[in-house]
């Protein structure tokens, strides 16, 4: 239930020197709060936003076909030179297993797949840099009092009346912040096993606030495997949101 002050809006003289009553001060108080509730609407969707992360991705890929269905057969998911053949990689393995296998690549082991894809990744200690992020506040609107006297006939009354505009909200200034970005880099090489021939390179590079590149891996595997096989030899701008956990 919403409080209620009665007597305090009948206090505002209107322009034409009426007092308001109860009911047009009602009125206009609701018309007062609205900004307020769009303003709280606007940044309860600017703090969902935030919550809801986004991987930002600049995904090369180049190959010798121009179809995903020239490559059909099985496929083996092997770890690039440093990288540990471990649980870990292992689940990053499982998972760019199963989206090629949508692309008609089915896993198999390295003995006798068709093709081998050689997995690598890693990202660097990061470097800091400023950020500037906006301040919101009421920008507009409110009450204003005037008084003042009047003069006639020799002699002299005081006045005083209030009146308001809705309130307007919006960014009031910025305030700078120091953070620290990280670059993180995925690549994928596949080769046709028979031959040795390469027939399909991708390199996601990614750049933002996680140091924990297994936080970011899945996304950015989902990223450089979007749209396989890709356009050769051009860098696409992917943006994918980030699991929550």
């Amino acid at each position: 239930m919403r409080d209620r002050r009665p007597g305090i809006f009948g206090q505002i003289r209107a322009r034409e020197g009426s007092l308001i009553d109860e009911q047009q001060a009602d009125r206009y108080s609701f018309l007062l709060m609205k900004p307020t509730i769009a303003f709280t609407a606007a940044v309860a969707l600017l703090l969902s936003g935030c919550a809801s992360t986004r991987l930002e991705s600049n995904v090369t890929t180049f190959h010798s076909f121009s179809a995903a269905g020239v490559l059909k057969g099985t496929m083996a998911i092997i770890p690039a030179k440093n990288i540990p053949d471990g649980l870990e990689f292992q689940s990053y393995a499982a998972r760019i297993n199963s989206l090629l296998a949508l692309k008609g690549l089915s896993p198999a082991s390295s003995a006798n797949a068709d093709f081998i894809g050689t997995f690598g990744y890693g990202i660097d200690s990061g470097r800091s840099e400023l950020f500037s992020r906006p301040i919101f506040g009421q920008t507009g609107g409110g009450t204003t009092f005037t008084t003042g006297s009047v003069y006639s006939g020799g002699q002299s009354a005081g006045y005083s009346a209030s009146s308001f505009t809705p309130a307007t909200f919006g960014v009031t200034g910025t305030a700078n912040e120091t953070g620290v970005t990280y670059t993180r880099i995925a690549e994928l090489t596949i080769k046709s096993r028979k031959t040795g021939q390469i027939i399909w390179q991708g390199r996601n590079r990614s750049s933002g606030s996680s140091g924990e590149i297994a936080q970011v891996l899945p996304t950015m595997i989902d990223a450089l495997l979007k749209d396989f096989p890709g356009q050769s030899g051009k860098t696409r701008f992917i943006l994918l949101p980030l699991p929550q956990n």
